[in-house]
């Protein structure tokens, strides 16, 4: 019977990982414990082992980002049916923030709210909702802006009252941005993707910068110690 190979949770923490490359081709023969392929994570880049022996009879992801729990790789006997892989979810612990099942409702309306705004004149289209001066939105979208660079207080929330959810952040993610102009350089400019730790780096390092600096002094008459 055929195995799926799903990308493992490497660390505490750890939402989701990025194949590099693969050290096996299809229909190669693979050894349990053979390195198969190179995971790029938040901290460090390391080799996946096969979860089984067999013929490595259809590769999910060639490369790029998966979440902890998908199938990147089916392993068999050569001539074995390859069943089709569905986007499985992790059934461990999740992370405030993280996609759960119960957020999937909150999908559903946003999905839903969204189809009728799509529709509807643009006059009519609701205005983001703010309290004291805050962008209301629910914490897996503020979340997701956080981490792909949105602006919440640009969007428009289709959730209760104006509330901004996870489905407009994607779909704001989603929709097409104007190009914009070429700039004008002297010389060749090489741009350099940042990997994964390089992102996590620039990540902690901005959200350090919400939490107030302050320093505390003191003196203790240590004679008598």
């Amino acid at each position: 019977m055929a195995t799926e190979i799903k990308l493992p949770r490497l660390g505490q923490g750890m939402e989701s990982g990025t194949v590099v490359r693969w050290l096996k081709q299809e229909g190669d023969r693979v050894e349990k414990g053979e390195p198969l392929y190179e995971v790029d994570t938040e901290k460090v880049t390391q080799e996946v082992e096969a979860d089984a022996s067999g013929v490595l009879l259809k590769i999910s992801v060639e490369e790029g980002e998966v979440p902890v729990g998908q199938t990147v790789a089916v392993i068999g006997e050569e001539g074995e049916d390859v069943p089709e892989a569905e986007p499985s979810v992790d059934e461990e612990p999740q992370e405030e923030g993280s996609r759960a099942p119960a957020r999937d409702e909150e999908r559903e309306r946003g999905r839903e709210a969204g189809a009728a705004v799509e529709t509807a004149p643009a006059e009519a289209q609701p205005q983001p909702s703010t309290t004291d001066g805050r962008v209301k939105a629910s914490p897996l979208a503020r979340r997701i802006a956080r981490e792909r660079g949105i602006d919440l207080a640009q969007l428009r929330g289709t959730g209760p009252e104006g509330r901004i959810v996870a489905e407009d952040v994607e779909r704001a993610e989603a929709a097409p941005r104007p190009a914009a102009a070429p700039a004008v350089v002297a010389g060749e400019v090489e741009t350099e993707p940042l990997s994964s730790t390089r992102k996590t780096i620039a990540r902690r390092l901005t959200k350090a910068w919400e939490a107030p600096v302050f320093q505390i002094s003191m003196s203790a008459d240590m004679t008598r110690a």
